[in-house]
């Protein structure tokens, strides 16, 4: 191919990557030039695409909480809200009887101090629930310093560390 012919080649994005240009009655001289195309000052924008991981077994990004919901925040930074049908965390996490609804979140403990399934904790009115699932290392919150074992249901109302094993996230509002 000739290098004219290079210059003239196109590559067609697939469908709904791109914003649709607008039409050429609807481009105005008091518009702002965005390169291919010129947009209307204040005209409202297209939300941009969101992209999810195609590799397989890759999970898709969790949505965002609504602001003031309680989330776990783990320790690489990311976060994870808390619904009131409750998530179940382990190594690898199967939900209990008592929490059939509960999502798995996974944890890497290399060091195996975290059970299958170690915890569950639910967003509630009062606050969160926290219950151990009598994991083999226990469970604990971390408040204001003071350390106390979940045995059973908890209910707490505050941000803190819950430790698991010798694994510590933390839960607060978001």
């Amino acid at each position: 191919m000739t290098d004219e012919g290079k210059k003239r080649m196109l590559i067609t994005p697939p469908p709904g990557l791109l914003p649709p240009l607008p039409a050429a009655d609807d481009r105005a001289s008091d518009g702002v030039n965005t390169g291919s195309a010129t947009r209307r000052i204040g005209s409202p924008q297209p939300p941009a695409p969101t992209f999810f991981p195609a590799v397989p077994g890759v999970p898709a990004p969790a949505p965002a909480a609504p602001a003031g919901a309680w989330q776990i925040v783990l320790p690489d930074g990311s976060r994870r809200a808390v619904p009131a049908t409750g998530i179940v965390i382990g190594r690898n996490p199967a939900a209990p009887r008592a929490w059939p609804e509960a999502a798995p979140l996974a944890l890497d403990d290399p060091a195996k101090t975290v059970s299958k399934s170690h915890a569950v904790v639910a967003s509630g009115e009062s606050g969160l629930t926290v219950v151990d699932l009598r994991s083999t290392n226990g469970t604990a919150v971390v408040e204001r310093g003071r350390s106390r074992v979940v045995t059973g249901e908890t209910l707490v109302d505050r941000d803190l560390t819950l430790v698991l094993g010798s694994f510590a996230i933390t839960l607060a509002r978001g």
